[in-house]
């Protein structure tokens, strides 16, 4: 099957979106598809990391933004790109905020099935599957009277696209004592409100700790020659851009970062985390996740501080148990995280 993925990355949207794409066109290239990305905007070293997993990858002018009729032009640059390809696409997976059943109504003469992967639940969609990965304690509600009657829902973090070195390693995941020897901190590739640097202030004010701290960005983020000058200074492992952050979270005792896919990451890794909200989309799942009793949720990012950052590690320094108790919650595998992809791939496929 020929399956084209939608999906747009910038500093300001994100990777999270582009990243999570590249996980489920991994599996399913596997299974002999062939796949190609149609985008608006995407960062070049995103490009870049399409291009090297063996994909095609091309761009359509306009792209979607604010203008009410832009959705029209995306739909159109689309259609008439696959057309131009000679391309006819079984499947359409989408991956994007700005596109709804509007644009999915334009689009889907041309194919025979339409995904949807969305977190939102805030849009109606004409779609034949939809996934949203994430917990909420209302998930199973989420989406009535936003989707065909049809539409088959993948609903949960049992859906969660992890790559594959997740998987392998949680099998073998290291039990942890409750002391905080290393700390990694992880704020996706871009970080585009900066939380890497305000943990790091922080850090430097947490009395009574002897860890380590690694510190995992894209280079691509707006901040990263900033947040070299302050690693350096304060000896602290910088990563750049790495493949790696499967091992880098096994080898922690506590993780510091935001919301989205890599929450799912983490706890498939049994790493304890303190959570901040960067965007608005993340807010219910962490507060829900939060509330029973799977992540610390420090707050919105603009509402919390290094101070308070910095009171939140000393707390899980002097009382391991605390910190235990998150992470064996992720490591029982009580949300089953990623355990239901194969399924998806079979609804996918046909079956």
């Amino acid at each position: 099957m020929n399956i084209v993925f939608r999906a747009d990355a910038s500093p300001e949207i994100g990777t999270g979106h582009v990243m999570r794409c590249l996980t489920l066109a991994g599996r399913l290239h596997k299974s002999g598809h062939t796949i190609t990305f149609v985008c608006g905007m995407m960062t070049e070293g995103l490009k870049r990391r399409i291009v090297d997993s063996g994909y095609s990858c091309y761009e359509i002018s306009g792209g979607i933004d604010n203008n009410t009729d832009s959705y029209i032009q995306d739909a159109q640059g689309t259609i008439d790109l696959l057309k131009a390809l000679d391309l006819r696409a079984d499947c359409l997976i989408v991956d994007h905020y700005g596109i709804d059943e509007k644009w999915e109504r334009l689009v889907k003469p041309n194919l025979r099935k339409l995904m949807v992967i969305d977190d939102l639940a805030n849009r109606r969609h004409q779609c034949d599957i939809l996934l949203d990965q994430n917990f909420y304690l209302d998930m199973q509600a989420r989406y009535l009277n936003l989707v065909p009657p049809d539409c088959a829902l993948f609903l949960g973090p049992e859906y969660a696209l992890l790559r594959p070195e997740f998987t392998q390693l949680a099998e073998e995941a290291r039990r942890r004592d409750g002391s905080v020897k290393r700390i990694l901190v992880s704020f996706g590739g871009s970080d585009p409100t900066n939380e890497t640097e305000k943990v790091l202030r922080a850090l430097k004010k947490v009395n009574g700790g002897n860890f380590q701290t690694d510190v995992a960005m894209g280079a691509a983020s707006p901040h990263l020659e900033r947040i070299k000058d302050m690693c350096r200074e304060m000896g602290v492992h910088l990563h750049i851009q790495v493949d790696y952050i499967a091992q880098l979270m096994q080898i922690a005792d506590l993780g510091i970062g935001s919301g989205g896919t890599t929450t799912w990451e983490r706890m498939m890794m049994g790493l304890p985390s303190l959570t901040i909200i960067v965007a608005e989309n993340q807010r219910q799942i962490t507060e829900d996740l939060a509330h029973i009793g799977a992540v610390i949720n420090l707050g919105r990012h603009s509402e919390v501080t290094d101070y308070d950052i910095a009171r939140e590690v000393t707390e899980m320094i002097e009382h391991p148990d605390r910190l235990l108790r998150v992470g064996e919650f992720a490591a029982q595998g009580i949300l089953k995280v990623g355990n239901g992809v194969d399924r998806l791939i079979k609804a996918l496929n046909g079956g």
